[in-house]
């Protein structure tokens, strides 16, 4: 039994990961009708971005200009490189939304799915070209790691449950702003009817695009935070955590927030056992 709770408590680092997924592609959902498959790997990006500024680097992605720039001084520091990483999550939620979903906006949902699987496909291969000497990649842990005593005869690291619980606090204030907040009402408005965001006196345009920066950036967090913990590549976070996370969410019915958590977290610690 012991051994059961251990193996448990030590997929909660998973766990978290997976919940964040799903409240992420909740709220794009809520927010634009659009399930955006391409989540997973606009927060790999954002995560080597992290890792790229601890060793005094920033990749840019545009071709023909420079794979990186160089900081003179090395490694920013991790308040720094947390902080561009996640300008970089907003900035990158913004262009995805305005230069391939906005366009689509009332446009069939398969060519919404076909452009979301593009954008997977042409953050990949970024990744693969930006980093192509950085295979299985790894940066130093921010939370912390010291093993914590559960029971005489259980200890566990602390670093998963860590990122559980600030994947929790993520999704009560998520949950909180969706249904208190005016933007949240609107947010709900415009998925059920995008009239219905018009009348209390927002675009949906502009609402859709807010529902993909906040959830590309809270994705990145927590997956920046997971990053000591999984050696990163172009794959694991795209793919590996996002598919069960379309099952937490097809749970919550893309509505539910807390059912959605909840059902990712409980996944990823009974895929651990």
């Amino acid at each position: 039994m012991t051994d059961y709770l251990f193996f448990l408590l030590l997929g909660s680092g998973a766990g978290a990961i997976i919940a964040i997924f799903g409240l992420g592609l909740l709220i794009v959902h809520q927010a634009s009708g659009v399930v955006n498959f391409a989540l997973g790997a606009s927060a790999t990006w954002s995560a080597y971005v992290y890792a790229d500024l601890r060793q005094g680097a920033y990749p840019i992605p545009i071709p023909g200009l420079p794979d990186h720039y160089h900081f003179g001084g090395g490694d920013v520091g991790y308040r720094w490189a947390l902080l561009l990483a996640l300008l970089t999550a907003a900035a990158l939620g913004a262009v995805l939304y305005l230069l391939v979903f906005r366009p689509l906006f009332r446009g069939p949902a398969l060519a919404k799915v076909v452009a979301s699987i593009g954008v997977v496909i042409v953050i990949i291969a970024l990744i693969e070209e930006r980093f192509a000497d950085n295979a299985g990649l790894r940066v130093d842990p921010i939370l912390p790691r010291e093993p914590v005593t559960i029971a005489s005869d259980l200890t566990v690291p602390r670093d998963g449950l860590w990122l559980a619980a600030i994947v929790l606090l993520i999704a009560a204030i998520v949950w909180a702003a969706l249904r208190f907040s005016r933007l949240g009402l609107v947010m709900r408005a415009a998925a059920e009817n995008e009239k219905g965001a018009v009348l209390l006196g927002y675009s949906p345009v502009f609402v859709a695009g807010v529902g993909f920066v906040v959830a590309t950036v809270l994705t990145s967090l927590v997956v920046i935070l997971a990053s000591p913990m999984i050696q990163l590549s172009s794959t694991v976070f795209t793919f590996g955590f996002l598919i069960p996370a379309l099952g937490a969410v097809l749970l919550g019915r893309f509505i539910l927030v807390w059912v959605t958590v909840l059902t990712g977290l409980a996944i990823g610690m009974v895929q651990s056992t």
